[in-house]
């Protein structure tokens, strides 16, 4: 902890200062690749602009949910299939781009093919908050 004019102040293992005690920045935060300065805006320090970095993400097994009602957002989605027990790893509603308003189907993502085959086997037809 140093101090300075405005109080003590807080920096991580690079030496980078964090102005809230209570909240602490991980040491390689600022070199994952995250914000404008990793997206091809800025140049980088040649003067040139730096090219995305390309995450990748494995292999994911999607399965199509259909006939979804208009009050169904991803966490519902998300939560009425993790709490049948399926390792879900993410969950998506559609929705209009001009209206904000659901088009009634998503989608669900698995990192594992067999537990996609065994949802769609079980919950086939199944009802979701009401539809």
């Amino acid at each position: 902890m140093k101090g300075g004019p405005g109080g003590p102040m807080m920096y991580n293992n690079n030496n980078q200062m964090n102005p809230n005690p209570y909240f602490q920045i991980p040491g390689d935060f600022m070199n994952r690749g995250m914000g404008p300065s990793n997206m091809g805006i800025f140049p980088n320090q040649n003067g040139t602009q730096q090219t995305p970095v390309k995450r990748d993400r494995g292999t994911l097994f999607s399965l199509y949910i259909g006939n979804l009602s208009k009050e169904t957002y991803d966490l519902d989605l998300y939560k009425f299939f993790s709490s049948k027990g399926y390792r879900v790893q993410s969950a998506k509603v559609m929705f209009d781009k001009d209206t904000n308003k659901s088009l009634g189907f998503g989608y669900l993502n698995f990192i594992e093919e067999d537990e996609s085959k065994r949802c769609m086997e079980e919950m086939n037809n199944q009802t979701i908050n009401g539809k």
